[in-house]
């Protein structure tokens, strides 16, 4: 291994016969960005407030359908909550969200900070 010459980054030399590595195709330019709309915040915040209750960890799927779509967000949250038990904060461990159309998924512009302010309203 060889070091940068500013000792940052340590540069790795690996043998053409070792690498196999294979990318994902480029984005066409027809696959389009679908903007979530505020309601689709609120619905998801509303389910996910059901799903946790009173716990102050959660794992798992909720489900929202819309008129159009239907979404999953897959997370493990850390919650906090004040002395009352009212949730002061939600941070995510991990999360996937998953926007379904009727003939595929679509990108989305979904925005967890988003999320979060509907979740702590």
């Amino acid at each position: 291994m060889q070091a940068h010459p500013a000792n940052l980054f340590p540069i790795c030399r690996i043998a053409p016969a070792a690498t196999a590595l294979t990318f994902a195709p480029e984005p066409t330019p027809s696959t389009t960005m679908i903007a979530i709309p505020d309601t689709h915040y609120a619905a998801l915040a509303a389910a996910l407030i059901e799903a946790i209750g009173s716990t102050n960890y959660f794992n798992g799927r909720i489900e929202v359908d819309h008129q159009d779509a239907h979404a999953q967000l897959v997370t493990t949250l850390i919650i906090y909550r004040d002395s009352a038990g009212r949730i002061t904060d939600i941070v995510p461990v991990w999360w996937q969200y998953l926007h379904l159309l009727p003939s595929n998924e679509a990108d989305t512009d979904f925005d967890w900070a988003i999320l979060r302010e509907y979740l702590l309203q």
